[in-house]
């Protein structure tokens, strides 16, 4: 799929799902994708406030910061 095609996915089912972390986190990775890493920070960091101690969204919020600083690479 698209990365463009995906966004659009990823932010619908967003919306339908009420901010689920999880699915945040599916649209944090679009961005990332994108190269659109402060969008990717951000949107981490909603899944964050929604679940603080799940570690998986920590570790992803990390390699975003790190993408956005230019310190990490994309994988």
């Amino acid at each position: 799929m698209s990365l463009d095609r995906g966004l659009v996915a990823a932010r619908r089912a967003v919306e339908l799902s009420k901010d689920d972390p999880a699915i945040l986190d599916t649209l944090a990775e679009v961005y990332y994708a994108r190269g659109e890493y402060a969008l990717a920070v951000a949107t981490e960091k909603r899944a964050i406030e929604k679940q603080p101690d799940v570690q998986d969204l920590r570790d992803q919020l990390a390699k975003f910061q790190a993408a956005e600083r230019g310190t990490g690479a994309r994988k």
